[in-house]
């Protein structure tokens, strides 16, 4: 009984350094997660510690997770790829139409919980393409996953958001994300409700 119970002791020790250090126990290819997720891998289990409104939030991870850069990314600001959310109220400009709804439906939904971020693997690719990584307010540009569910769908699915337009826009779901798009504004859902 008592090798029984060191065995399986050691064995959760290991799948929890297994778990921490981003790696699957069952894969056996050697270039998953010490990257922190870039060269086309998502960085995964990131706490999203604040959302700022509908497609901005602020991240936590340990000191040695980085992103596609290279960049730490601990304190650092993401936009869901893809997508634009109304703004919140900014002093003296009040919230647009749905602004306010969008904010919270984000906040609602990944707020204080762990997402994964991938990366656009037509613009962002490590470690020689790592301009488009991120827009030009610095944040990094990512799809957000929680639960299986990638959180830039949700949000133009349910009417929280709008697709980018123009080429410099463009990612590997443009097209998908116009047919999500469309079929929230023929619903008359969220912001395709405003005036």
């Amino acid at each position: 009984m008592r090798r029984l119970l060191l065995g399986l002791s050691s064995g959760l020790l290991l799948l929890a350094v297994a778990c921490a250090s981003g790696r699957d126990t069952d894969d056996d290819d050697d270039t998953v997660a010490r990257d922190g997720g870039y060269q086309g891998h998502p960085t995964q289990n990131i706490l999203v510690e604040r959302v700022l409104d509908g497609d901005t939030f602020i991240i936590s991870a340990g000191p040695s997770v980085r992103g596609p850069d290279n960049r730490p990314l601990d304190g650092q600001r993401v936009r869901l790829l893809g997508i634009d959310a109304p703004e919140i109220a900014h002093d003296p400009d009040p919230a647009d139409c749905w602004g306010d709804e969008s904010a919270a439906f984000l906040e609602d939904r990944i707020e204080g919980r762990l997402v994964t971020l991938e990366y656009d693997p037509t613009k962002c690719r490590p470690p020689a393409a790592v301009a488009e990584c991120r827009d030009d307010f610095d944040r990094l540009l990512a799809y957000v996953k929680y639960l299986g569910t990638t959180m830039n769908e949700e949000s133009l699915r349910l009417g929280h958001s709008r697709t980018f337009r123009g080429a410099r826009f463009t990612h590997r779901d443009t097209s998908k994300y116009a047919t999500i798009e469309q079929g929230a504004r023929n619903a008359g859902s969220g912001l395709w409700s405003c005036p």
